[in-house]
């Protein structure tokens, strides 16, 4: 029995002497795990870009018709597929960690 007090640690609330504001680098390294564009834009280049650009004009051609018909499918105006469409992938490409997920109400692969 002695041996397990031995062990357990006491645990004490915090003491406002041991709270201590983030460096500028801890602070970075927080931002940018919680925003990745931060993390990748920088190491963008034109030919990267131009890629992307090609990538997301052909996404477009699919996806506009498709949440139209969505939208018509649900009985609401096409405005609201495009809104459906447009403000995920508008969020995801600012927050989002993955290169090969699509978002918005959409069945392309």
């Amino acid at each position: 029995l002695s041996n397990i007090r031995a062990r357990i640690q006491v645990i004490r609330p915090l003491e406002w002497e041991d709270i201590r504001a983030p460096t500028k680098e801890e602070s970075w390294k927080f931002t940018k795990n919680r925003i990745p564009v931060l993390e990748w834009l920088p190491l963008t280049t034109w030919e990267t870009l131009k890629a992307d650009l090609v990538a997301g004009f052909t996404v477009l051609v699919m996806v506009v018709p498709q949440s139209m018909s969505y939208a018509d499918i649900a009985g609401m105006p096409f405005v609201y597929g495009l809104y459906a469409t447009m403000l995920p992938s508008i969020v995801y490409a600012f927050t989002g960690n993955s290169r090969q997920l699509a978002v918005g109400p959409t069945a392309l692969v």
